[in-house]
């Protein structure tokens, strides 16, 4: 009687957006044993996620089309992929986030359909709760994954590819409740338009990118009120300029900043740097974009005090430098506010409040100055950035991986503790064989980690590596 064939490894990829999906889409072309991955999502919609659910023409990339392929080795992918299906942009527009969502799902319907005999993909639209060390039957090595529903799957290796999280409320309180009309906990809740597309002015709380979306979506769906965004140090995202080229890498030696450890010393050179190419017809875009492929040796190379001094002091401006708006959203923006409309204001949060016919006021403190000035908003919207850190997030899956010791959190609230190889560290600082991350919160150890030309690299990385582990 013959032996039963072995069961296939189990690879199971945790997380349905970008990350996810390009690791999935990496693992069906580079493995060539059978196996078996399995991709778990909230949403039946594989490769949207949050960044890519929209459905508003106006929430546009921030990056070309013809620099967002999937694969690090074909960039203009996307811009191939638009073009076949018939639609007019060119490598060098700025599109809409929804056509990106439906590329993403192309790739990996393509990826599936192409993956070697042996190789199969499942797509379970179930969130996972939990992650144990513990062994299937017959399994000599793994982990259990508790889904959602109830039930139970057990993996040879697992990736946990979560994007990124909701922001905490600007404002707690015991009485406030950030799910109820007027307060907005998340812009992308259903902001309905009674609440909204009204005469009443609106609060955003933020002034990056989110912020400027919802703007958008505000103006086209028939707001007429005024509308605030306030943020800490009243800074847009830069825009892009029109036409955006690759950025040249011969405006910042290779070697730029090497062994320096003083983040004001490196500050001092960069803005040396910007000067020189002002005055060679470039300008700060080109510094930024070149200095791309070296950030994340500057990151590590700075100590923990360093560390903290760029995320209190610089990041912010860096932020608001290195990940900019289409052209398009910058000049509608710059014409709101000329025409009055949209204020941009530099200050902080002290109280909310609702008030008996259903608005709210809002206790104001300008950057530089001690008193409070009280408004009336329509409505607040929560736009601040997502929330990176893992101890603060409410989240069920790493609530337990955090309680039960699997995983560490950045110091600085960034991330999570990994490996070169991605292998996500323990609280002890001990890798976990086979337990691996990709996504934004990679950026504690890479600081470039969120933008899909970094991720698309690291996807094909992790692939490798999962790839040569399972033989």
């Amino acid at each position: 009687m013959r032996a039963p064939e072995p069961a296939a490894p189990v690879i199971a990829v945790v997380g349905a957006g970008f990350s996810g999906v390009a690791t999935v889409v990496q693992l069906l072309r580079q493995l060539r044993q059978p196996s078996r991955i399995v991709l778990l999502g909230h949403a039946p919609s594989f490769g949207r996620g949050l960044a890519y659910g929209t459905s508003s023409s106006q929430h546009l990339l921030n990056v070309p089309a013809g620099r967002m392929g999937m694969d690090p080795a074909h960039e203009a992918g996307f811009a191939d992929y638009l073009r076949g299906r018939g639609l007019n942009f060119t490598s060098a527009d700025f599109v809409p986030r929804s056509l990106y969502g439906g590329y993403l799902e192309a790739c990996l319907d393509l990826a599936h359909r192409q993956a070697p005999p042996g190789v199969t993909l499942e797509c379970r639209p179930v969130a996972v709760v939990a992650v144990s060390d513990r062994a299937g039957p017959g399994s000599p090595a793994g982990r259990q994954l508790l889904l959602q529903d109830g039930s139970t799957l057990y993996a040879d290796q697992v990736v946990l590819a979560t994007g990124n999280f909701a922001s905490l409320p600007p404002v707690a309180g015991r009485h406030l409740d950030w799910a109820q009309a007027p307060f907005f906990g998340s812009p992308w809740s259903s902001l309905g338009a009674q609440t909204l597309a009204a005469e009443g002015d609106v609060l955003l709380v933020g002034s990056g990118l989110t912020a400027m979306d919802m703007v958008l979506q505000l103006v086209d769906q028939g707001h007429r009120g005024k509308i605030v965004m306030v943020s800490r140090r009243g800074q847009l995202a830069k825009a892009h300029r029109h036409h955006d080229a690759a950025p040249r890498s011969d405006w910042v030696e290779a070697d730029f900043g090497a062994g320096e450890t003083r983040v004001r010393a490196l500050l001092h050179e960069l803005r040396r740097r910007v000067r020189s190419a002002e005055a060679q017809g470039g300008d700060w875009r080109d510094v930024v974009g070149s200095l791309r492929s070296q950030t994340v040796r500057l990151w590590q190379q700075l100590p923990a005090h360093s560390k903290a001094r760029f995320v209190r002091h610089l990041g912010p401006y860096w932020d608001v430098h290195r990940h900019r708006a289409a052209p398009e959203v910058g000049a509608r923006l710059q014409d709101l506010m000329e025409a009055g409309q949209v204020t941009l204001m530099a200050g902080s949060i002290s109280r909310v409040e609702r008030q008996h016919d259903g608005q709210a006021v809002v206790s104001i403190r300008r950057r530089g100055q001690q008193k409070h000035e009280d408004r009336v908003f329509k409505a607040v919207v929560n736009c601040i950035g997502p929330c990176a850190d893992v101890r603060r997030l409410g989240d069920p899956l790493y609530g337990q991986l955090l309680a039960s010791g699997t995983i560490a959190p950045d110091a600085l609230g960034l991330g999570l503790a990994c490996t070169d190889g991605y292998e996500l560290l323990d609280a002890r600082g001990a890798p976990n064989k086979g337990l691996y991350y990709i996504g934004p919160f990679l950026k504690a150890s890479h600081w470039e980690a969120t933008a899909v030309p970094e991720l698309r690299q690291h996807a094909r990385a992790l692939a490798k590596k999962i790839t040569d582990a399972a033989g």
